[in-house]
C-alpha cells in the first residue's frame, strides 16, 4: 500500500464521553484539510451492531481503502470492533483505531483545549500511518486437537482431566511410576484435612475411565521438542519404547522437588532429626515415637542461596503438628519460625485452629538460628527467643526441619527443549500478573509447582486454568498467526525480512525474545528468517538491525516518520 491510499475516517462522540471534553467539530475540520482523507463522519457509537453495518457498508473496496476510527482503546473497545469489521470483510490491517476516549477525553478530562489538540495530532498520525503501511505476511495454522500433559501430580491430572471432560485427547507424561506427584508421600492433604487417596482418586478414576481419551506413559523420559503452537512434534520414551506424538498445545506441570537440608542441623548425623516428608513416612506407616516434637522452619530457604519463601511449608508444618496431637493429644509441639506465612482467611483459621490446639510458636532471628543439641539421640534445641530475648532450651524427641521446594534438575533441560524463560531461583517464568500461565513460548502453559511452590488446592485450580487455555487454543479451527497472541486480539504485527538486503549479521536472533528469528542459508548465505507463528510484533529485530532489511510492515520506519512529520508540520 502506498501513499495513495485513501482514508475514510469516524469519530465517536460515545454518547457524550468523548465529545463532552474534546470538540469534534474542530477535529472534524482538521481532518477533512487532510488531503488523504476521502471522507468523514461522526457518529454516537461505532461499537454497537448497527454501527458496523453502516461502517462496512462506508467501504467500497477494502483492499484500496483504509480506514481511521478516533474512538476508545484497543484495550476497551477497540479490539472488538476490528473484530466485528473482519467479520464482515474488512481486513483488520486496513482498521486503524485511535485511542481519543481513554487516552485524551478521560486523561484530560479538565483540559478540553488540550485534549482536542492531542486528539487532532493522534488521528492525523493514524491517517498517516494508513497511508503508508504495508500489509503483512500471514500463515494459517490448523491446530492439532490434543494436548501434551507434562507431569502427573495435582496439576498435570487436573490439566488432563478437564481436557478429556471436553473430549480432547491428552498424552499424559510423567517422570514417576504412577500418578499423584509428590501427595503420593503424604497422608492428609492441608488444610482440606482429607486423605491423599481421597483427594486424588476422582481425578485418577476421570482419566483412567475415559476410554483411550488419556494416554498416560509412566516411568517417561523426554527427547525432543519442535514446533510452535497448534502444531509441536514431541519425542519421549516410555520403557523400552520410543514415541514420537503430534499435539496442538503444552501443559508443563512437572512440579518441584523437597530440598534436602545437607547436613543442616544435624540432619543425617543425629537420630530423630528428620524432614517433613520423612516425617510423613512415619505417619503413613503408624510408626510416630516422640511425644516432644521441634518443627524448625526456614531450613535451607530465605537466605542468600535462596532468598524465596516457599509458601507451603508454614502450612505443612501446621497440618504435621496437628498429625502428632491427632496421635498423642499430650505430646508437647513447637513450631520455631521467623514468620509464618498463612494469607487468606482459611489459612488464618488454620494457624489459629493449631494455636487453640496447643501448639506453641516461637519466633527465632536469622542471624541466631536454634541449634540441635544432642550425642547420638536428639535431646533438645537451643533458641533465642525474639520476642522475650531469652535463651530457651526445649526438650525434645524429634526434630522436623522444614525444607522448601525447589525446582527440579532437569528444569533447564525442559525450559531448553520447549523455549522457556526460567527466574532467578529456577522456576519457570510465566509472562504477567494478568497472565499467570502463559509463557513466551504460544501454546505452552505452565501450573502448578513448576512455576511456584503451591498447595494442593491451588496446583488443582491452575491445572484446570491451563486446561482452559490450552483448549481454547486448539479449539478455534483454522487460525492466522497474528491472532495467536496472549494480549490482544491480534499481534501489532509481524515481522518481514528482505533477503535481499538482509547481510545474515544475527543480531535479531540474538534479541528476539520469543526465538521467532533464525538464520537459514539462502542461496549460498546465511538470511535471517521469522517464525510468524512464534513472532509477536514486539519490534526488538527492528531496533538491532544495522541496514533496515527486517521491518514490521505494518509499522515500518516510513510509517513512522510519516507520522512524526504528520505531527511536526501541523505543530509548526
Amino acid at each position: 500500500m502506498g501513499n495513495d491510499r485513501s482514508i475514510r475516517c469516524f469519530l465517536c462522540r460515545c454518547h457524550g464521553e468523548i465529545s463532552r471534553v474534546i470538540d469534534l467539530d474542530e477535529v472534524a475540520r482538521a481532518l477533512k484539510s487532510h488531503p488523504g482523507v476521502r471522507s468523514l463522519d461522526v457518529r454516537n457509537s461505532l461499537c454497537l451492531e448497527e454501527d458496523m453495518d453502516v461502517l462496512a457498508s462506508r467501504v467500497e473496496d477494502p483492499d484500496a481503502t483504509g480506514l481511521v476510527l478516533g474512538a476508545c482503546s484497543l484495550y476497551a473497545r477497540g479490539d472488538r470492533i476490528r473484530t466485528a469489521l473482519e467479520e464482515k470483510g474488512i481486513s483488520p490491517d486496513t482498521v486503524e483505531v485511535v485511542d481519543i476516549r481513554e487516552g485524551c477525553s478521560w486523561i484530560h478530562h479538565g483540559q478540553p483545549r488540550e485534549a482536542t489538540t492531542k486528539a487532532i495530532d493522534l488521528l492525523r498520525m493514524g491517517v498517516a500511518l494508513q497511508r503508508h503501511r504495508e500489509n503483512p505476511d500471514e500463515v494459517m495454522v490448523d491446530p492439532v486437537r490434543e494436548v501434551f500433559v507434562l507431569g502427573a501430580g495435582p496439576a498435570g491430572i487436573s490439566a488432563a482431566a478437564s481436557l478429556v471432560r471436553l473430549g480432547v485427547r491428552v498424552h499424559l507424561l510423567d517422570r514417576a511410576k504412577s500418578p499423584g506427584g509428590l501427595l503420593n508421600l503424604v497422608k492428609r492433604i492441608a488444610p482440606e484435612d482429607v486423605t491423599s487417596d481421597e483427594y486424588l482418586s476422582q481425578k485418577q478414576q476421570t482419566i483412567f475411565a475415559s476410554n483411550g481419551g488419556v494416554s498416560h506413559y509412566p516411568g517417561a523420559k523426554l527427547i525432543s521438542a519442535h514446533g510452535s503452537a497448534g502444531d509441536f512434534t514431541i519425542s519421549f520414551s516410555s520403557g523400552k519404547t520410543e514415541h514420537a506424538i503430534r499435539v496442538g498445545a503444552v501443559i508443563v506441570a512437572t512440579g518441584a522437588k523437597i530440598l534436602m537440608p545437607d547436613g543442616l542441623y544435624r540432619h543425617g548425623n543425629l537420630e530423630g532429626v528428620l524432614t517433613g516428608i520423612e516425617l510423613e513416612r512415619r505417619f503413613k506407616a503408624g510408626q510416630l515415637e516422640g511425644n516432644r516434637v521441634v518443627f524448625i522452619q526456614c531450613v535451607g530457604v530465605r537466605d542468600r542461596k535462596r532468598p524465596y519463601c516457599s509458601a507451603i511449608c508454614c502450612i505443612v508444618s501446621l497440618k504435621q503438628a496437628c498429625q502428632v496431637l491427632d496421635v498423642d493429644p499430650q505430646a508437647e509441639v513447637f513450631v520455631l519460625h521467623r514468620d509464618i506465612m498463612c494469607p487468606g482467611s482459611v489459612l488464618e483459621k488454620y494457624y489459629r485452629d493449631a494455636m487453640a490446639r496447643g501448639v506453641r510458636f516461637l519466633r527465632y532471628e536469622q542471624d541466631r538460628p536454634p541449634v540441635v543439641l544432642g550425642d547420638e539421640n536428639v535431646d533438645s534445641v537451643e533458641v533465642y527467643d525474639a520476642l522475650t530475648s531469652e535463651m530457651r532450651r526445649i526438650k525434645a524427641d524429634l526434630v522436623v526441619l522444614s525444607t522448601p521446594l525447589a525446582p527440579h534438575d532437569d528444569a533447564g533441560r525442559i525450559a531448553e527443549l520447549f523455549g522457556l524463560n526460567r527466574d532467578e531461583h529456577g522456576f519457570y517464568e510465566v509472562r504477567t500478573l494478568m497472565h499467570p500461565l502463559e509463557t513466551k513460548r504460544e501454546g505452552v502453559f505452565v501450573c502448578g509447582s513448576a512455576r511456584w511452590p503451591v498447595l494442593g488446592r491451588s496446583a488443582v485450580l491452575q491445572g484446570e486454568a491451563a486446561a482452559m487455555k490450552a483448549y481454547e487454543l486448539i479449539s478455534r479451527g483454522t487460525l492466522a498467526a497474528s491472532r495467536l497472541s496472549t494480549y490482544r486480539e491480534r499481534k501489532f504485527s509481524l515481522a518481514r525480512v528482505d533477503h535481499e538486503a538482509c547481510t545474515g549479521c544475527g543480531n535479531c536472533v540474538a534479541v528476539c525474545p520469543y526465538d521467532a528469528c533464525s538464520l537459514e542459508k539462502k542461496e549460498g548465505a546465511l538470511k535471517s528468517t521469522v517464525n510468524l507463528i512464534r513472532c509477536s510484533g514486539c519490534g526488538s529485530c527492528v531496533s538491532v538491525c544495522p541496514n533496515g532489511s527486517i521491518q514490521l510492515p505494518g509499522h515500518s520506519a516510513m510509517a513512522i516518520g510519516e507520522m512524526l512529520k504528520a505531527v511536526c508540520e501541523q505543530g509548526s
